[in-house]
């Protein structure tokens, strides 16, 4: 029997209902997509907040920014939209100490494409949702995956902060102590690096891939303090074909978008297969932005060969969540699927921990 059913509301309803005024928390790029939502599905919103210490005189969209004291001393009982992301601690407890005093709502805005995941998405993917939860390979894992849908679907704070873990407890479930050789898909400045190397006392390697020009830079320096990485300027592809890349000098750039602010470059693109053709691969890290699909594309041949572990960011594309693990599934039969997050909002920070079918692991 399949474990999820047709649903009939959504956090757009929810805000569509509402006879309390509606707010939006943050500025900046997710709520640019807020607000074009809202405006698509003509829900009117009444005022943008900012915390109290963050407010000078600020214009969004042709309204002047309020403070959260001014907004409850304004409206008293009003809705909130949360139009910024986080997995900062102290921002996370921030919020959530808000929404005690508060009702605060958080939509689920994609980062990568245009596709929202709203209830006709969920309705439209029931099948691959079921497949996805029936391929996990512990019930923490389905608390996850089951919770994530939850928090994209109504965006309660409860759902989106439950069953989460730290990134220290998750890695856990990737053998380590086996990782000689890994690539680093997203490698930012070095710190997916730097945590491989801390915890694979074998490790004689690893590709450290990075598009973002200024980015890879600071990479590139950080990798002089060590050997073992080896930064390489290009983007994760099926193919070797150059891209245009949308720099924002950060995590928020992306091959996939054009992004306000953002600086368009041409980069090389590479694939893990063409990369990794005389090496025999233990480690991939895929965090690409919304290119996981065409960078997962480009490294069957690897996972089939060599049956690295692998962890993969699920949140990018409202697809992600059940496009990816299938995917993979579909690459190679031999993996025990797992799915964690850290805390963070809005749901994303989801990520597929593939291990090899027999590696004793370290469940969380």
């Amino acid at each position: 029997m399949p474990h999820f059913k047709p649903v009939s509301c959504d956090i757009w309803d929810i805000f569509a209902a509402s006879k309390r005024p509606l707010l939006l928390y943050g500025m900046g790029d997710g709520a640019d997509k807020l607000i074009a939502k809202l405006q698509s599905l003509n829900i009117p919103y009444a005022d943008v907040y900012a915390s109290d210490g963050f407010v000078r005189g600020q214009f969004f969209h042709g309204k002047q920014v309020i403070s959260f004291s001014k907004a409850k001393e304004q409206y008293g009982d009003f809705l909130t939209a949360l139009a910024f992301a986080s997995e900062r601690s102290e921002v996370v407890e921030q919020i959530a100490n808000m929404a005690k005093e508060n009702d605060i709502l958080v939509p689920d805005l994609p980062i990568a494409g245009e596709t929202f995941f709203d209830k006709t998405f969920y309705n439209a993917h029931l099948d691959q949702l079921n497949e996805t939860y029936d391929l996990l390979a512990d019930e923490h894992s389905k608390n996850v995956f089951e919770s994530v849908l939850k928090a994209k679907l109504n965006g309660n704070w409860s759902d989106l902060i439950a069953h989460t873990t730290t990134e220290e407890e998750n890695a856990k479930l990737i053998p380590f102590s086996m990782v000689r050789f890994a690539v680093d898909g997203g490698a930012y400045k070095g710190d997916t690096a730097a945590f491989i190397i801390e915890r694979a006392p074998q490790l004689h390697t690893v590709y450290a891939i990075e598009p973002d020009a200024k980015t890879y830079a600071k990479l590139a320096n950080y990798a002089q303090n060590d050997n073992r990485i080896q930064p390489i300027h290009a983007v994760l592809k099926e193919n070797g074909e150059s891209v245009t890349f949308y720099s924002k000098g950060g995590r928020s750039s992306t091959v996939t978008a054009k992004l306000t602010d953002a600086k368009a470059q041409t980069v090389a693109g590479i694939s893990i297969d063409i990369l990794c053709k005389n090496q025999k691969v233990d480690f991939l890290k895929f965090d690409v932005e919304g290119a996981e699909k065409e960078a997962l594309e480009g490294a069957k041949q690897t996972i089939q060969r060599d049956l690295p572990a692998i962890k993969m960011a699920l949140y990018h594309r409202s697809e992600d969540l059940f496009a990816l693990p299938l995917a993979l599934k579909n690459i190679c039969s031999g993996y025990d699927f797992y799915i964690r997050r850290i805390p963070c909002f809005p749901a994303w920070e989801v990520n597929l921990y593939a291990v090899p079918k027999g590696i004793k692991i370290h469940e969380t």
